[in-house]
């Protein structure tokens, strides 16, 4: 089942998820305080976007 939940992030701390999917990462300012929200509780984090200058892209070029 795949459930989405709103760019809030007190929306993540209502449900218990096993994964974690992000898309369009770089246009939400809020993406890496969600990711550091729902990480304690799923073994799986996906984060895609397009291009885009930001948080995102420097933590893309970190992993790479």
């Amino acid at each position: 089942m795949v459930l989405g939940i709103a760019e809030r992030r007190s929306q993540a701390r209502l449900s218990a998820p096993a994964g974690y999917f992000n898309d369009e990462s770089a246009q939400q300012p809020a993406w890496k305080e969600t990711v550091n929200i729902v990480r304690p509780a799923v073994s799986q984090i996906i984060n895609v976007s397009s291009v885009a200058p930001g948080d995102f892209a420097d933590e893309c070029l970190l992993e790479g």
